[in-house]
């Protein structure tokens, strides 16, 4: 099983979350980018991806998540188009969290720590907090275009969200994209 530990959005969050991916989305494919757009209605801010998870296993990872429950909640902040790869060669189109960042690395390690013990190695990259707003397969090519797409974002402000838990989820694909799966909850009540 595909499985990942995540912070939800708040309902108004996604809805502008969605906003700033339409917008964004309009100017990529008028420079006539190839990207895939998640619906904002399942975006989420990964902690922790666990590929290849057996299901007698899903008890144990949610058993060493319980622990997190002493982290307080707090409010997300999220603002700020980027991209992983850089403007020339964008892979992945990130929206970042200002507010909340330093709550939401202490979050992610703890979730590293917790789940060592059971097999799962660290990430090897630094955590950083993000949402993912699209894949790019392919940009225009106008020379200019990635960053006629990208500028007009780069402080977009997205609103913010309350982090009260985090939720080990169960990814299905499918062609339409993927559908996610809530498997367990882990309030934080600090």
């Amino acid at each position: 099983m595909r499985l990942f530990v995540a912070v939800p959005l708040e309902e108004q969050a996604v809805e502008q979350v969605g906003e700033v991916q339409r917008r964004l989305r309009a100017r990529a494919e008028r420079a006539g980018w190839k990207a895939s757009w998640p619906r904002p209605e399942g975006m989420h801010l990964t902690l922790k991806c666990l590929d290849g998870v057996e299901a007698e296993r899903v008890d144990g990872v949610a058993e060493a998540l319980a622990p997190l429950s002493a982290h307080a909640p707090f409010e997300m902040g999220l603002r700020s188009v980027g991209a992983f790869g850089g403007p020339k060669r964008p892979r992945v189109l990130w929206l970042g969290v200002d507010e909340g960042a330093e709550q939401l690395r202490a979050l992610a390690e703890d979730v590293e720590r917790a789940l060592e013990p059971l097999g799962f190695a660290r990430e090897k990259r630094g955590f950083r907090a993000h949402l993912t707003l699209a894949r790019v397969k392919a940009v225009g090519r106008s020379g200019g275009a990635a960053g006629e797409v990208l500028e007009p974002s780069r402080e977009a402000e997205a609103g913010r969200s309350h982090v009260g838990e985090i939720v080990l989820y169960r990814s299905h694909l499918h062609p339409s994209g993927a559908k996610y799966e809530r498997l367990h909850a882990v309030p934080l009540r600090g």
